[in-house]
């Protein structure tokens, strides 16, 4: 029965994330028709049950742990919920329906998260197989299917608005599980190269320099002997590009390279640079309880701040604190204990610890599934054998 059990988890893993990327492919090729909607969230749906399931039998059968961290988040998503839902009830905000699907689902992506985080079968060489040539196919998928802009673009192919950064969030993933899965540093680079690229000609800009980041990040303070090879990679690649013409041409008509060398005029980071003004009025007006779903009434739903303070607005100091809290006393452990960084599950905690923390520093708010997968590879690393 654990065998099934564990083998059904890699399966929901694969069958929630990489399938969501080849999913809109075919729609978008028109070998499929549209009949699951976005994907994502008819597949958390349809999963919830097994995996709730899967926690039960494999949490009684094999020893895992419960650390101080998985107990606040366990906090953290009940007072989510009850926040959600004591607004939904008393708080006349606009759209509160609407609002309260939103946070559901967030609850809903953090904890499925959390659960494919920490029963995944992380040694599993197949498994490690299967992620690693997911990544290359999807990287060619994306770089055979280039707009004017040099940009993966399948909207005007298929009439579903997904966005680049739910592909992102794809490629993020499966580079990561790849990076931390691959013994070797020679085909580790390889695979973070792979993954670089998809995420460069994806065009989601915050996911492909924080990605970056965290990648040179845990080259260098993991492996130190690799930060000369790192820099003579990196100072060839640009001698390269300024001798080129050619590829010249070809980035300065990328859309991402224009949007990091052109901030100011990006609109993307405009409005999100409003939403964190608004976001600290709000605060600064309620700075006790926040003010859960204020921004609604200036841009509609999607308008919160794309930063951990969004927390602050919704869930109050209260909840803020706690994402805090938690993010230092993690940061902690990630200090403390390097003599484990060479154990995958430390490798993992170490990528998404840092790619997290950044991401929702100056881009994700609360909510941002992959908090969840932090939290489950934290709780790893501190019991690995």
């Amino acid at each position: 029965m654990v065998k099934y059990t564990q083998s059904y988890i890699n399966f929901a893993f694969f069958i929630i994330f990489p399938l969501f990327f080849l999913y809109h492919v075919l729609v978008a090729k028109n070998y499929l028709p549209p009949f699951l909607g976005g994907y994502f969230t008819v597949m958390i749906l349809v999963n919830l049950p097994f995996l709730i399931i899967s926690t039960i039998l494999l949490s009684g059968v094999k020893k895992n742990h419960i650390t101080f961290i998985e107990i606040l988040f366990f906090i953290l998503l009940l007072y989510f919920f009850l926040i959600s839902v004591v607004n939904f009830f008393f708080n006349p905000i606009p759209d509160k329906t609407l609002m309260l699907v939103h946070s559901i689902q967030g609850i809903l992506f953090l904890f499925i998260c959390y659960v494919l985080g920490k029963y995944i079968d992380i040694h599993n060489q197949f498994l490690k197989k299967i992620i690693i040539f997911t990544l290359i196919i999807f990287m060619l998928l994306i770089i055979s299917n280039l707009n004017e802009y040099s940009m993966f673009d399948l909207s005007k192919k298929t009439n579903m608005n997904i966005s680049y950064q739910g592909y992102a969030r794809i490629l993020t993933v499966l580079g990561f599980f790849s990076i931390a899965m691959i013994k070797n540093i020679k085909y580790s680079l390889a695979i973070f190269i792979v993954a670089s690229v998809a995420l460069f000609f994806n065009g989601a800009r915050t996911e492909f320099v924080i990605f970056n980041l965290t990648g040179l990040m845990y080259y260098i303070l993991l492996k130190p002997k690799l930060l000369f090879p790192l820099i003579v990679i990196f100072l060839s690649m640009l001698l390269f590009i300024i001798f080129n013409d050619s590829i010249q041409q070809f980035l300065l008509h990328n859309r991402l390279f224009e949007l990091l060398l052109d901030r100011e005029n990006s609109t993307s980071g405009n409005a999100r640079l409003n939403t964190i003004i608004l976001a600290v009025q709000t605060i600064q007006d309620y700075p006790l309880f926040g003010n859960y779903g204020s921004y609604i009434e200036v841009g509609g739903i999607g308008w919160y701040a794309h930063s951990i303070i969004s927390a602050w607005v919704d869930l109050g100091l209260f909840g803020f604190l706690i994402y805090i809290f938690m993010f230092f006393l993690m940061f902690l452990y990630l200090i403390m204990h390097r003599n484990r960084k060479n154990t995958p599950e430390y490798k993992l905690f170490f990528l998404f610890y840092v790619f997290v923390f950044l991401a929702m520093l100056v881009s994700k708010n609360y909510s941002y599934m992959l908090f969840g997968f932090l939290v489950a590879f934290y709780s790893r690393s501190a019991y690995v054998k």
